[in-house]
């Protein structure tokens, strides 16, 4: 009769007058290596994808490891052996890890948690206290601890906590909520378009220029009064971008630079370099 493998370690269970001479050297010390193993060996794993640990009878494998530590790739599933074995996990990948048979149910840790995962054979369970998990089980304890301060979560599913300055409850945020907010960022937004709204330099145009922006909607532009000040104006037609500058002096005069021969152009202003 041929050797055979234990259920669930696949281990060599030898034949009786199989090996002779070999059955100690080296058949036995393989089985003692491996027992050695599945009781205190450490296997890592750097996932990449969805993942099956390795299996084999009578050699060393990835499931048949006591400690299993994953690193890599978060949000992946590792597929185990359908048979009983008691394993030690740590999740050091980027997200959460799920560890099945393929059928029955499955243990999810989360990134950055550690402890014990029992498979049967079919269900993988993950730690457990009072049939839930150890995170859900804390949470249930939490709010229960503050029952006189919080209420429930039971039927509260979706909805955030509120409060009326006095007791909270769980209940849709009110319209006047959101119309707030919706204010908060159209004022954020316009906060940033004026700080990263470029600066134009002086123009032969003389410093009491004013730059006018088409676009649709609302006309919006910049008036420049003491030299370093601009506000922000609303024009009311929408003219095309251009400088306009203000009603011509007399011929001569020391305030008007351009060329009295010279007709009196539109000019867009230069943006100035980084």
């Amino acid at each position: 009769m041929p050797s055979a493998a234990t259920p669930s370690l696949r281990l060599e269970m030898q034949a009786a007058g199989e090996n002779l001479n070999t059955w100690g050297a080296p058949k036995l010390n393989t089985v003692i290596a491996l027992i050695d193993f599945a009781i205190a060996g450490w296997t890592s794993v750097a996932l990449t994808g969805n993942a099956v640990l390795s299996s084999a009878n009578f050699a060393p494998d990835q499931a048949r490891s006591a400690m299993l530590r994953f690193t890599g790739q978060g949000g992946c599933t590792v597929t185990l052996p359908s048979v009983s074995k008691r394993y030690d996990v740590v999740n050091a990948t980027a997200g959460p890890l799920t560890l099945t048979t393929g059928a029955g149910q499955a243990a999810v840790l989360g990134p950055g948690d550690a402890g014990p995962v029992l498979c049967d054979g079919v269900n993988v369970l993950g730690a457990q206290i009072a049939g839930r998990t150890l995170k859900a089980y804390v949470d249930a304890q939490a709010w229960a601890a503050q029952s006189g301060n919080l209420p429930g979560q039971e039927g509260a599913a979706g909805l955030p906590l509120v409060s009326d300055g006095q007791s909270p409850r769980w209940a849709p945020l009110a319209a006047s909520a959101i119309s707030d907010l919706d204010r908060a960022v159209a004022g954020l937004s316009l906060a940033l378009a004026l700080a990263l709204t470029p600066s134009y330099p002086e123009t032969s145009h003389g410093r009491d220029a004013q730059f006018h922006h088409h676009a649709p909607g609302p006309a919006l532009g910049f008036r420049r009064g003491d030299p370093g000040q601009r506000r922000l104006w609303r024009r009311p037609d929408g003219g095309g971008p251009h400088l306009r500058r203000r009603p011509q002096r007399g011929a001569g005069d020391a305030g008007d630079r351009r060329d009295p021969g010279q007709p009196d152009r539109h000019r867009v202003p230069a943006v100035p370099r980084p």
